[in-house]
């Protein structure tokens, strides 16, 4: 599969948030770097100016010390980025999808490890492509093998709709077969609005 490159073309930011834009260095046309995959960004303007403004702020999305071995919530900048939301933000849930994998020692610069690493940025590609995706991390595996990957989706609806797209489909396929001595999926919602609340729950 080759992912098809998005349209680029002018995109007018000033329907986003003052107080956001000033913080940020947005590019010139309607695309960001939402993922590790910078071949990949995210169109803009398929998305509804909340979704909008909240992937800009995820673009600023870092761990914390010892994220490994925290609770999701505190496990990122959260707070850092939150904070920046304007009072007026509409009160808007999004949905999270958290992977903590420990690979298989067996795995560890194995083709079949670089085989799920190409299913992963082209189900990202997918993702991109078919919608709803606002931020894609995932970290650096740690001395024991063990990983975090997270994305963050406009809701629900769309993340399962990616779930169901070939290229996820394969990498799954992979994990079955053994490419992770053990993993756990974890999902959350993330509310922001309402005078600058937000929470993950």
């Amino acid at each position: 599969m080759v992912c098809t490159a998005l349209i680029q073309e002018n995109f007018d930011y000033s329907a986003i948030n003052a107080s956001i834009t000033s913080s940020i260095q947005l590019e010139e046309d309607q695309s960001i770097i939402s993922s590790p995959y910078p071949d990949h960004p995210l169109n803009l303007a398929t998305l509804d100016k909340s979704s909008q403004e909240v992937a800009i702020l995820l673009q600023q999305l870092q761990p914390n010390e010892g994220y490994l071995d925290l609770p999701y919530n505190e496990a990122f900048n959260w707070s850092t980025i939150l904070s920046k939301i304007p009072h007026n933000f509409p009160a808007t849930e999004f949905y999270i999808v958290a992977f903590r994998s420990r690979l298989a020692l067996s795995s560890v610069n194995s083709e079949i490890f670089s085989e799920l690493h190409a299913h992963d940025e082209q189900a990202h590609c997918e993702a991109n492509e078919s919608g709803g995706l606002l931020k894609y991390w995932f970290g650096v595996a740690a001395p024991d093998r063990r990983n975090l990957a997270t994305c963050v989706w406009v809701n629900r609806d769309w993340s399962l709709k990616a779930s169901r797209l070939p290229q996820h489909n394969r990498a799954m396929e992979l994990i079955r077969r053994g490419v992770y001595e053990d993993w756990d999926l974890e999902r959350y919602r993330l509310n922001v609005g309402g005078g600058k609340q937000w929470s993950i729950t």
